[in-house]
């Protein structure tokens, strides 16, 4: 079944669950929050896409310990804030997009913002200054250890929806759901009571589909959730699919650019926030390629669900030509451990600026990546392989080559303007729309009292 077949059924699926518990809040809310996990879940079994991430064993330790030092959270007393930010666990690999210029933005105002996050991102080098920093990993440990608990009681209630899926569920599948759904159901309450002590007017995050008992939590309480794109949106991402059931969805969503809303398959307060990379990715121009060694060197942009189909390609690309492969891995990516034992041909890249490698190369490759949007917006022709993912994109990208089999690579240079998909951000400009609207709603509640 085609990707894009299968999470049309998938949507069906969502769809005949959430008519089944229409009117059950709850159980919505739990569904909404594991859905993500499981349909990722099920694709990873049918498909190449979407492999989700094994935790090691000492990931695991770590995560505990780090939980455990952090239960205070849970006890301690907060002031009460405005706006809250969420900070992207992968944060500690430089991943979150905003962070740096969320914290230029706030003015260092300890009595406006608040940051939760991973323990992993607490320290970051300082760069939360005097702003109050709290570790949520309690939550998520709490959650996780009490849904073993109550995972026999789910297991009985989700047997319905185990026979509405029966296509797609297996045992395997059927766990991950019982298990999510519990943990769900825990860390919405612990997530509304933190929520209640802290009282924010906004939470800001940039991955909502992952944390969707928190954006209940919020919603339930008043409290407008604002998510900024962090990377690809499409009906066609599991994370932004229209599925039925919307209690976890942003209130607001700020985009990188204009041309992205029409990608957003439901309805709600949007803006531009800008590409946060916009003066290093966009705005800097890329100069003549300059090939070292008299090679032709190819610019490869990884993805960690077709890394399978990347090395597959580079192979026989090593086999049929003198090409030299600069491969530059996404940040969930390991260390490029997928691409060991290829030889001295091809290169893996994990902190390189991009700017650095496109100047090297004459061709760039990819899939499925926001990095292949960003080079082509610079004007740049990027070679697309035919692989699972490569639906998300954009039909509006005009600088992309789609390669089929035995077709020669274009090279960089070919590309011609691009949609407007990334424009600068100014944070300050946001931190002004949050303001505007908070004085909006002020402004309201006096005329209604009076």
């Amino acid at each position: 079944m085609k990707n894009v077949d299968l999470l049309r059924a998938l949507c069906d699926f969502d769809q005949a669950v959430t008519l089944r518990a229409s009117g059950r809040a709850w159980f919505l809310r739990c569904w909404e929050s594991a859905r993500f996990y499981l349909f990722t879940l099920i694709f990873s079994q049918r498909t190449e896409l979407d492999v989700p991430y094994t935790p090691t064993r000492s990931d695991v330790v770590t995560r505990a310990v780090a939980a455990l030092r952090s239960f205070k959270v849970l006890f301690s007393s907060t002031g009460n804030v405005e706006i809250l930010f969420l900070v992207h666990e992968r944060a500690r690999n430089g991943v979150d997009p905003y962070l740096d210029m969320f914290i230029q933005a706030t003015g260092r105002d300890r009595a406006e913002f608040a940051f939760w996050g991973d323990s992993r991102c607490e320290d970051q080098n300082g760069r939360f200054g005097n702003l109050e920093f709290q570790s949520i990993d309690a939550v998520k440990f709490v959650s996780k250890v009490a849904s073993i608990v109550v995972a026999p009681l789910f297991g009985v209630v989700l047997v319905p929806v185990f026979f509405l899926g029966s296509a797609y569920l297996n045992w395997k599948a059927y766990k991950t759901l019982v298990l999510r759904f519990g943990e769900a159901w825990i860390a919405y309450y612990l997530y509304r009571y933190l929520l209640k002590k802290q009282g924010p007017t906004f939470l800001v995050m940039t991955v909502s589909y992952c944390n969707a008992a928190l954006c209940a939590a919020a919603k339930d309480l008043g409290v407008i959730v604002v998510e900024l794109q962090h990377g690809l949106i499409s009906p066609n991402h599991i994370g932004y699919c229209d599925f039925k059931s919307s209690l976890c969805r942003p209130d607001w969503f700020g985009f990188f650019g204009t041309d992205w809303a029409p990608q957003l398959p439901w309805r709600c307060m949007t803006f531009v926030v800008g590409h946060p990379a916009w003066k290093e990715y966009i705005q800097n121009q890329v100069p003549p390629a300059k090939c070292p060694d008299g090679f032709k060197h190819v610019l490869v942009i990884s993805q960690r669900s077709i890394s399978g189909s990347i090395r597959a390609f580079i192979e026989e690309a090593l086999r049929s030509s003198d090409y030299i492969f600069e491969v530059k891995l996404h940040p969930a990516e390991d260390k490029g451990n997928q691409y060991e034992g290829m030889g001295s041909r091809v290169v893996v890249h994990r902190e390189s600026l991009l700017n650095d490698l496109v100047s090297r190369c004459a061709f760039i490759v990819g899939g499925y990546s926001t990095l292949v949007i960003e080079l082509a917006a610079k004007g740049l022709l990027v070679n697309v392989l035919p692989v699972a993912g490569v639906e998300r994109l954009p039909s509006n990208v005009i600088n992309c080559n789609l390669l089929e089999t035995g077709d020669d690579l274009l090279p960089r240079s070919s590309g011609g303007d691009a949609p407007k998909f990334f424009e600068k951000t100014d944070f300050l400009a946001i931190k002004n729309l949050l303001q505007k609207k908070m004085t909006l709603d002020s402004a309201r509640s006096a005329v209604n009292e009076s």
